[in-house]
């Protein structure tokens, strides 16, 4: 079970790669106001399972005496090994439906929450909070320094959606939860 804290730009660019094609329902999010803090309860695909028992074509090539897995070619596009994964381990990646279509739905899902501390505001565009059925697709995660240490956490979605969290510092918490067996 994965547990990672982000306190800075760096960590956050961690998170953004372990969220990679996270889904997550637009009801799944929760502010609360009065602990400066944001909810959101997703399924994250298990990246570091599936590179790890993978050896990435053109890894060793990238990186002489590396093992494959750890560092990755540039331009290595993660979705499609993670479908060749899949594949391998006897599942399939699912067809093309809805919006979130380029999520692969394997038993390598786990589900997950991420939270985020000394949110100050957040905006969203392309999400309805009271549509129970829409399925978002996280593409990543950036930040924009404003005021030192805070600035604006953006959610970047497949779906032409985004989600902006207007924060004093970085503090972030992912955490696996346990799946029934």
């Amino acid at each position: 079970m994965l547990k990672l804290m982000a306190l800075d730009e760096e960590d956050l660019g961690i998170l953004s790669f372990h969220l990679h094609n996270a889904r997550l329902y637009g009801r799944d999010m929760l502010r609360q106001m009065r602990e400066q803090s944001f909810l959101l309860a997703m399924h994250r695909f298990n990246w570091e399972a599936a590179l790890a028992g993978t050896a990435i074509a053109g890894a060793e090539k990238a990186a002489p005496g590396r093992k494959s897995g750890k560092i990755l070619p540039a331009g290595t596009d993660l979705p499609a090994k993670a479908k060749q994964t899949a594949k391998k381990a006897g599942k399939t990646a699912p067809k093309a439906q809805g919006t979130a279509a380029d999520t692969v739905k394997t038993a390598q899902e786990i589900p997950a929450i991420l939270q985020f501390d000394h949110v100050l505001a957040v905006r969203s565009y392309g999400i309805d909070r009271r549509q129970s059925g829409q399925v978002l697709s996280l593409k990543g995660l950036c930040f924009r320094p404003q005021a030192a240490p805070g600035g604006i956490i953006t959610f970047l979605f497949a779906e032409k959606a985004g989600l902006e969290l207007k924060v004093e510092c970085i503090e972030a918490r992912l955490q696996d939860l346990p799946t029934e067996s």
